[in-house]
């Protein structure tokens, strides 16, 4: 997959994650939510979008799901520093985290 492409399917990811988030808040508030539970069966369909992008990236050190998990969307980059063959990447991006995969 080029980078484009990745950094498309990515995006619209991150989209469809962050929408997801938007509705479990709204369930988890909810007066008439007694069990404080969210979309139930949404976070499957991730998972298999994100095993998919790795599968699809051959990102066997699963950087894609240490990048939106761990690394919370790029957010924590500065917090948590990734090191690869001894050096310090960055992985504020989706451009740093496509060039990491590629850059076995």
């Amino acid at each position: 997959m080029d980078k484009k492409t990745f950094i498309e399917r990515m995006e619209r990811l991150i989209e469809l994650k962050e929408e997801v988030e938007k509705i479990n808040d709204v369930l988890r508030e909810s007066i008439i939510n007694d069990t404080h539970s969210s979309l139930i069966g949404v976070g499957w369909y991730e998972d298999l979008l994100v095993n998919i992008l790795e599968d699809a990236m051959e990102d066997d050190s699963k950087w894609i799901s240490y990048w939106i998990y761990e690394l919370n969307l790029g957010k924590e980059h500065k917090r948590l520093k990734v090191k690869k063959d001894g050096k310090v990447i960055p992985m504020k991006t989706l451009s740093n985290l496509y060039d990491c995969i590629k850059n076995k």
